[in-house]
């Protein structure tokens, strides 16, 4: 039986914290957030502000903890769409081959050479507003590439086994085989990518933020 390592453990405990803390972190929030103090700008740590203070004289702690969970809202919402959509349009590709398999895969190597966080940024600067919603829609215009790309891999080799020939030769229709054959098998590679992807969500959506492109509350 295969042990983990110290690093594993390590890295599986930051991700339950983190989880924790999105789910009752507003609920043991000593402050507002939003609550500012002009008599204490940039205060570090103390009793009352155990992380000090931003220079609005916001307590950073309480924005940490509801931060925590719109991050993960808007990370976990955007990985699943993008999840949705690259699977659907892989298999897809995948599966059908011929000219629908080459006009998605142009597609997709397109949005995969073109600098991701540009058209981010391009698009959040278009609207006079970004919610949650919003900045969920950008990330998913070039989110779902890299599942497409996976999931079309897995569909060519999964279209060609043998499972699939018999339910091919028993008269299902391709949308059945699809979605009865090749689907369930494709999503363990799948998954796993996505679990990478959350991380990677919540640092882009940092990013915009950062630059006021994206939700600036909870």
């Amino acid at each position: 039986m295969r042990r983990f390592g110290a690093g594993a453990w390590a890295g599986l405990g930051l991700v339950v914290l983190f989880a924790l803390l999105a789910i009752v972190g507003p609920l043991l929030a000593p402050y507002d957030p939003n609550a500012q103090s002009l008599a204490g700008l940039l205060r570090g740590p103390s009793g009352a502000h155990l992380l000090g203070t931003d220079e609005n004289g916001c307590d950073l702690l309480s924005e940490l903890l509801y931060g925590a969970r719109l991050a993960a809202a808007i990370s976990g919402a955007t990985v699943l769409t993008c999840l949705g959509i690259g699977t659907v349009v892989g298999t897809i590709a995948g599966y059908a081959g011929g000219w629908i398999d080459d006009l998605l895969s142009r597609l997709i190597d397109v949005l995969l050479a073109f600098p991701g966080i540009l058209l981010n940024l391009t698009v959040a600067a278009l609207m006079p507003r970004t919610s949650a919603a919003h900045l969920v829609f950008i990330l998913s215009l070039n989110g779902w590439v890299g599942y497409a790309r996976v999931a079309r891999g897995q569909a060519l080799a999964l279209r060609e086994r043998e499972f699939v020939q018999a339910a091919r030769a028993l008269g299902a229709s391709p949308v059945r085989v699809a979605a009865w054959h090749i689907v369930p098998n494709l999503l363990s590679p799948l998954i796993i990518q996505a679990s990478f992807g959350f991380a990677g969500i919540i640092l882009v959506e940092a990013s915009l933020s950062f630059l006021g492109l994206g939700p600036q509350n909870a």
